[in-house]
């Protein structure tokens, strides 16, 4: 703001320094170089204006920017989310079959979910297993199952019957 106030100062001094010195020129002549020295002067005033429009595309262009990349973001963390999901319900799975394989349950008797840890995408690390027995599933000894599933996956196992 100082350097836009001096150069404004400097130029008014260096027009009434010109004027002064052109004062002995025809009329005609005089007004030419006032035209000149005024549209100089309103140039440096207008500057830092045009400056600011035509930043105005920058921050246009820096506002899209930012909405893409939260837009990135989201579709990452949809991405992950997904990723997540699948290998749960995958884990599920193979733990069940486990289960009924070695038990020889029924598969409507046996519901299995896991606990994972998300802050990892790049590994699923299961935290928790819990079992949910029922009809002629739930009639056997939960703490064979429960041992089993410790011993298969290495976590602590919740199992249940209803």
């Amino acid at each position: 703001m100082k350097v836009y106030i001096y150069s404004i100062l400097i130029l008014a001094i260096i027009s009434g320094i010109i004027k002064a010195i052109t004062s002995d020129f025809s009329n005609s002549t005089k007004k030419y170089i006032s035209f000149i020295c005024g549209l100089v002067m309103i140039l440096v005033i207008i500057t830092p204006f045009a400056r600011a429009v035509s930043n105005v595309g920058n921050i246009k262009e820096y506002v899209n920017n930012v909405i893409q990349n939260k837009n990135y973001n989201d579709k990452i963390e949809q991405s992950n989310s997904i990723i997540i999901n699948t290998g749960r319900e995958k884990i599920c799975e193979g733990l069940k079959e486990a289960i009924i394989s070695e038990f020889e349950f029924d598969p409507r008797d046996v519901y299995v979910d896991v606990e994972i840890d998300k802050s990892q995408i790049s590994s699923v690390k299961i935290t928790g297993v819990n079992i949910i027995l029922t009809n002629k599933a739930s009639w056997s000894n939960v703490d064979d199952v429960k041992l089993y599933m410790e011993n298969l996956v290495g976590v602590p196992v919740h199992v249940t019957r209803k």
